[in-house]
């Protein structure tokens, strides 16, 4: 998840240069593509050294899969989140848009109960409520006029969220390298149309610029799927708020954003709601491991 971190700040801030030059939907498509071609040689050495080893439990991820049809499903997910994120940066602060995308591990803890069998009681809700009202407060409600902009973070989050949930899902039968390929394939064929609608000539400068977004956004998927599998979701997800700092940070250096006050509280109750969730998710974890332990609900 720390890798993740880095990743996802590098990310974030490649893409916000690259806003300047190219369509947010265009930008999603180049590094879709260039991500696709990145993985499929790496994909298949993989795959061809693992052949060789001959384990009969061994399912290639070139292969037909019977989970398919959630594959597609979460690619289209991340096809949703990267054009509604990637839009997000390009027309918000980066430090405003990122606390906003911090909601997505409230959404994966309102999801992790129903879809993953996970006992979020109510401690947790309440904890996850508060949450989106640290959201409100990152809004800044004092101000007069509403950008309906400012909604396009949240829906990323919100299919971000599912996304991870199926990956969680999908981890305990298909590789991640199954898990990887098929996102990457079903979003650059996701991606293509949209692109179109709005493509433009792309200088060398902002090729190098896309391809490095398309490096970090590799990084960042894998990291999470790793991160996901090894961990319950609503314990691995608060991590995600280092990514805060850096963005401020890279902001600051490379476009002068200073973050209003407003954005640290909203970000503060945010960051304090999930750590609460995590240290209820741990203990509860450890009431259910221990027979001598108290029960304090969840």
């Amino acid at each position: 998840m720390l890798v993740s971190v880095f990743a996802a700040a590098s990310l974030s801030i490649g893409v916000r240069e690259a806003g300047d030059n190219l369509h947010s939907m265009q930008i999603t498509f180049v590094r879709c593509v260039i991500g696709l071609i990145i993985i499929l040689p790496w994909i298949y050495f993989w795959d061809h050294s693992a052949s060789k080893k001959n384990k009969p439990d061994y399912r290639s991820p070139f292969s037909y899969s019977p989970q398919w049809k959630l594959l597609v499903l979460r690619g289209l997910l991340m096809t949703g989140a990267m054009n509604f994120g990637f839009y997000s940066l390009t027309k918000i602060p980066l430090a405003t848009v990122t606390v906003l995308f911090f909601t997505a591990p409230l959404f994966v803890t309102m999801i992790a109960g129903p879809c993953l069998n996970e006992e979020v009681g109510w401690r947790r809700w309440l904890a996850t409520i508060l949450g989106f009202a640290g959201a409100f407060v990152s809004l800044n409600p004092e101000t007069s006029d509403f950008n309906w902009v400012l909604l396009a973070p949240f829906a990323a989050s919100s299919m971000f969220a599912i996304s991870l949930i199926i990956g969680k899902h999908l981890s305990k039968t298909e590789s991640a390298n199954v898990i990887l390929l098929y996102t990457s394939t079903v979003t650059t064929i996701g991606s293509f149309i949209p692109a179109m609608l709005v493509w433009k000539h792309i200088t060398i400068s902002t090729f190098f610029l896309t391809f490095g977004v398309a490096v970090f956004a590799l990084i960042r998927t894998y990291a999470d799927i790793r991160a996901y599998a090894a961990g319950e979701a609503s314990f691995i997800a608060p991590f995600s708020y280092l990514r805060l700092v850096l963005v401020c940070i890279g902001g600051y250096l490379f476009f002068g954003e200073v973050p209003e006050t407003t954005v640290y509280w909203g970000g503060a109750i945010i960051i304090g709601s999930s750590i609460y969730i995590a240290h209820r998710e741990t203990t509860h974890k450890r009431s259910i491991s221990s027979p001598s332990a108290e029960p304090g609900g969840d």
